[in-house]
């Protein structure tokens, strides 16, 4: 088996960033966005004036987007085992518009399966028992699952790509051993009776679920168990969702509730493109590869898996997290939006109180409701150097910036454009 044991290193900027805001204090009272003057507020070259949302005219972005969608039909993996319950390192949600982009998460010699087939769009989400602090994420130190979603342009496509995905993948290895999952005969399995993992693909009409499962022990059954009740929670969700015909993926917006023309744009007066970019070339069937998404607004299903823990990894409660409806990148810049005013104010004032122990820096000159940490650690081009977080309303924003003068007028321009837009 040549798959990697978990997702690549997606969204690093923001990951310790956003985590601190998976839980807020509770604050009573009925809290109210700071005014401020804008005029007075060091923008350098950025605005606070949207930008206009541009047309959605090539399928490269229709296929970022409807993987983007996809993500709302995704399993939760705790459904399946509910000690999975941390998130893998990077994202928990990654769009996969492309054969490429999907290869990084499963292995190069399934590619010409995908492309030959005409893969429309993907999504992929992950997690495991637990928290990397611990040493033991190591294949055989833990349980893990991965779960990629493929779609196909029709079920007969969906039934040969589940089929040779795994043919594919078993190949890389003559150790690998045919395995079948309990009440699902359709599915494809393979194994090293040497290996505490195994890869499970399945069709479920134009969808392929493959499946990649880590366990403490090599026990088939084990193994098998995990496969079988991923399968279990994954159908029903895409049996449920309505996808977009291939014909009309231009007819997608660019721009999901006007989040992204709430961020301030990764260069000046320019917009940010849906967009799945490889971020290294140094991969070891997925091992060591990258996906940074761009442009891109989830809403609420994939947001709640973003969120699904707290910063020491402990499970977030339903009630907090279902405080969260959407969220959206755009390279260094992160969105958050929360249903209410007072649990964007709770969430961002336990952000606060977690920065204490880093190297808080001042904020924009006339910003309360702004703060920054500047990382000593960082070489003085990282893009992470600098991290400021900013409340406005029910939205929270995360920026990074290797400058300091240029983080700070971005974030002066994000307040106005969330101000501007409330």
């Amino acid at each position: 088996m040549a798959r990697t044991a978990r997702i690549g290193h997606v969204r690093a900027l923001f990951t310790v960033a956003l985590m601190a805001l998976t839980v807020g204090c509770t604050v009573s009272g009925n809290p109210e966005p700071e005014h401020v003057d804008l005029t007075a507020l060091d923008m350098g070259r950025y605005s606070s004036v949207p930008l206009a949302t541009p047309v959605n005219d090539a399928e490269r972005y229709g296929r970022v987007l409807e993987s983007v969608r996809l993500g709302e039909a995704l399993l939760d993996p705790v459904e399946a085992d509910p000690a999975l319950s941390v998130l893998l390192e990077g994202d928990s949600v990654v769009p996969l518009p492309t054969p490429a982009t999907a290869t990084v998460l499963l292995s190069d010699a399934v590619r010409p399966v995908l492309e030959r087939e005409g893969m429309v769009a993907g999504v992929a989400t992950g997690a495991r028992d637990r928290d990397s602090a611990t040493g033991a994420v190591r294949v055989g130190g833990m349980r893990q699952l991965v779960a990629v979603v493929l779609r196909f342009g029709d079920a007969e496509a969906a039934r040969r790509a589940a089929r040779d995905i795994d043919a594919a993948d078993a190949a890389v290895s003559a150790e690998n051993v045919a395995v079948s999952i309990p009440d699902h005969p359709g599915a494809h399995g393979h194994w090293r009776p040497t290996a505490p993992t195994l890869a499970a693909t399945l069709a479920e009409g134009s969808y392929v679920i493959s499946l990649l499962v880590a366990h403490t022990t090599t026990d088939l059954g084990a193994l098998t168990d995990l496969a079988h009740k991923a399968f279990n929670a994954q159908l029903p969700r895409l049996r449920e969702f309505l996808a977009t015909p291939p014909d009309r993926l231009t007819q997608l917006a660019l721009d999901r509730d006007g989040m992204l023309a709430r961020m301030v744009p990764e260069a000046p007066r320019r917009w940010t493109y849906p967009a799945v970019a490889m971020t290294t070339t140094q991969r070891i069937a997925g091992w060591q590869g990258g996906l940074n998404p761009v442009g891109i607004v989830f809403g609420p299903r994939a947001t709640y898996l973003s969120f699904k823990r707290t910063a020491d990894g402990g499970m977030v409660t339903d009630a907090a997290q279902s405080k969260r409806d959407a969220f959206a990148l755009t390279g260094t810049t992160a969105l958050i939006r929360f249903t209410d005013v007072k649990s964007a104010r709770s969430a961002y004032a336990r952000a606060v109180r977690t920065d204490a122990a880093a190297d808080v820096i001042p904020g924009p000159t006339g910003l309360a409701d702004a703060q920054c940490t500047q990382a000593s650690d960082k070489p003085p081009m990282d893009t992470a150097r600098f991290t400021c977080r900013v409340l406005y309303g029910r939205y929270i924003a995360v920026l990074s910036g290797a400058e300091r003068t240029n983080t700070l007028q971005r974030v002066a321009a994000q307040y106005g454009l969330l101000a501007r837009g409330d």
